[in-house]
């Protein structure tokens, strides 16, 4: 594939999933085009990002893991299809929406530490056990909307939030206390877990 936007514009792409607490790489999908990508398993039944999702966790079925992932994995299907294959979820959504409340609960939060939990409930699936999917919004500087088949709405373990901003030619670092919900928390505490070994194994510094 060819992305102006990276260091290196011409290689393969993978989607990957890692172990949040070990940083190890535990599975990879090699994305090979449209044509050669419709006909991967999961993909005519569940599209293709849900679809990607399963094969990754295809490992892990049925063993109740959390699969925490960005906006291209999250989205109400996805939990529905994890939850059929015994997964569960927590995951951002933003462009990926289709049934599921984003900006209304964008419209809730006003201010920061602000939260509001909804249970998603759609029309005509309900052999699909939509009861067990749930959207999440907590507000920081800006929103993080999640859509999830675990965690709590319940206060989670705060984190220091610390940045720096340039002022009168020096940078003044400033900290605050970051109060979010349980589910937040894992969500926070594991989506870098990619980046984090992409830029070990694939960075400048890496061997």
């Amino acid at each position: 594939m060819f992305i102006p936007r990276k260091p290196t514009p011409l290689g393969i792409m993978l989607k990957t999933l890692v172990d949040t607490a070990s940083g190890i790489l535990l599975n990879a999908d090699i994305v090979e085009g449209a044509e050669e990508d419709a006909n991967k398993e999961f993909n005519t039944q569940w599209g293709k990002s849900t679809g990607c999702t399963l094969r990754l966790c295809k490992p892990w079925h049925g063993k109740s893991r959390i699969v925490i992932g960005d906006s291209w994995f999250g989205s109400y299907r996805s939990g529905v299809a994890l939850m059929k294959h015994g997964c569960f979820q927590v995951m951002n959504v933003k462009t990926g929406h289709k049934h599921f409340p984003k900006d209304k609960l964008k419209g809730i939060v006003k201010k920061r530490g602000d939260t509001h939990h909804v249970k998603v409930v759609v029309p005509g699936m309900q052999e699909e056990r939509v009861n067990e999917v749930y959207g999440s919004i907590h507000m920081d500087i800006q929103p993080m909307v999640l859509v999830h088949t675990t965690g709590l709405s319940t206060p989670g373990p705060s984190r220091i939030r610390r940045w720096g901003k340039y002022k009168k030619g020096k940078i003044v670092k400033k900290k605050y206390k970051l109060d979010q919900p349980h589910v937040h928390s894992i969500y926070r505490a594991g989506f870098s877990a990619v980046d984090i070994f992409n830029k070990m194994a694939l960075g400048p510094n890496s061997i």
